[in-house]
């Protein structure tokens, strides 16, 4: 696999959309279910008799109306925290998660985090992922009450934010993870990267010389600190490394903030999957990526570029690349083997 392949599944494996493993997430994400008054489940005798999804659906809705209400008499919300702020919620959530995964006890976790205790903790939850809930059809296509997209993108969000708070953190705990490797920044490591790619597995010594000159670079100063770089992340169990790497790939490919489609969403979803299948089948993927779509794999990382982070906090585009996925991993699939490796440059 080569080192722009690594990078390319660094981004989709952080975004949950690398292209071996598409993201498994539900179609309709059910909403906790709230204590029940109703008197819905009085057919618990007759064990075979099928169940009234519809009549069952409203059921549960008003339960959860009903949990509202209470949860709102009791005025428990923690100071500053409203659910109408759904990334401030999840914020205020995870917190609670990495506390329990630092050592703390349940109750302890909740109360670094603002909340009276776990059970409180619980009752926001709850609270909150009903407000954003309602009457619709659950991954298996039945009436339920689930939560609703912009609850969800605001999760996805929320951990995005978390670990962006990480890796800054982990930057200035360790001002040696970005100090340049042998007078080379990463940002002059990613833009060379960039270009050296760009000119393609047929470019002459003089070319190369030519390109690296243009950050300041001969061809036995980039080779020492791409290996040093290289090494460096590999090491970096932050992502930091990976993560400004990528920024820079990505803006000296023009791809950048505010930067235009390089090719459509469809477009990208077909690629990415049609690579994991020649792969699969042993085919050469950089020799069908120029047969069949007209690019190579420099092309193909702009795609990723641009499209991964879309995915990083849109649920909707997240189902939509696996319906795509599914459907495109059909069409290519079954091609004769001629083995290779993936995309090498």
């Amino acid at each position: 696999m080569s080192f722009i392949q690594k990078i390319i599944d660094f981004f989709l494996g952080l975004f949950g959309a690398k292209k071996s493993e598409p993201a498994q997430l539900p179609a309709g994400q059910p909403a906790p279910a709230a204590a029940s008054s109703s008197s819905s489940s009085d057919d618990d005798d007759d064990d075979d008799k099928p169940i009234d999804r519809e009549k069952y659906a409203r059921e549960q809705w008003a339960d959860v109306q009903k949990g509202i209400a209470r949860f709102e008499a009791s005025n428990q919300m923690p100071a500053g925290l409203s659910w109408n702020d759904p990334v401030a919620c999840w914020m205020k959530l995870f917190g609670v998660e990495d506390s329990q995964m630092k050592g703390r006890d349940q109750d302890s976790a909740a109360r670094e985090n603002g909340f009276r205790d776990y059970e409180h903790y619980t009752d926001v939850r709850d609270y909150v992922t009903w407000k954003w809930s309602e009457l619709g059809k659950n991954s298996d296509g039945q009436p339920d009450v689930v939560v609703k997209d912009e609850y969800t993108n605001a999760m996805m969000k929320a951990r995005m934010g978390q670990h962006q708070a990480a890796q800054a953190a982990a930057a200035n705990a360790d001002p040696t993870l970005l100090q340049p490797e042998d007078g080379v920044t990463v940002e002059q490591w990613a833009g060379a990267s960039a270009a050296m790619a760009g000119l393609g597995s047929g470019a002459t010594m003089a070319q190369v010389a030519e390109l690296l000159a243009k950050f300041g670079m001969d061809k036995a100063k980039w080779d020492k600190a791409n290996v040093a770089w290289q090494a460096k992340m590999q090491r970096d169990t932050t992502a930091v490394i990976a993560t400004k790497f990528g920024e820079a790939f990505a803006a000296a490919q023009g791809q950048g903030a505010g930067a235009g489609e390089p090719c459509t969403f469809d477009k990208f979803c077909e690629v990415m999957a049609a690579q994991a299948m020649w792969a699969e089948s042993g085919l050469d993927v950089n020799a069908q990526l120029q047969a069949v779509f007209g690019i190579n794999a420099a092309e193909y990382s702009k795609y990723a570029s641009y499209w991964s982070p879309k995915m990083a906090t849109d649920i909707a585009m997240v189902r939509k690349q696996q319906e795509l996925d599914t459907k495109y991993r059909a069409k290519y699939q079954g091609a004769a083997s001629t083995a290779d490796d993936d995309l090498s440059l």
